[in-house]
């Protein structure tokens, strides 16, 4: 599973942090920095990181995942979390 974020750098780390803390392996670079307009934005991937033989992903990682990025957004309605999985329907929030 993809995920997506473009926003600032609170709600990347309260993102990381939510899905660390649901028990989800994820696996990212250091997101790339966007300044413009007095904000500082940030852009970056996050990876799900599959587990099981077969490569999948759990449906309790896709609900800790989804309930991770309900509440970012929650907290930072501005942000955009994008996540694409092939065992669900691409998926904006």
């Amino acid at each position: 599973m993809r995920i997506d974020y473009t926003g600032g750098p609170q709600g990347w780390a309260m993102l990381t942090r939510e899905l660390e803390t649901a028990g989800i392996t994820v696996s990212y670079q250091p997101p790339e920095e966007r300044r413009g307009a007095g904000d500082t934005a940030l852009h970056g991937v996050l990876w799900v990181v599959q587990q099981g033989a077969a490569g999948l992903i759990g449906g309790a990682t896709v609900t800790g995942a989804l309930k991770a990025i309900a509440a970012v957004k929650a907290r930072f309605p501005r942000v955009e979390i994008e996540t694409d999985d092939s065992e669900m329907p691409a998926l904006r929030i």
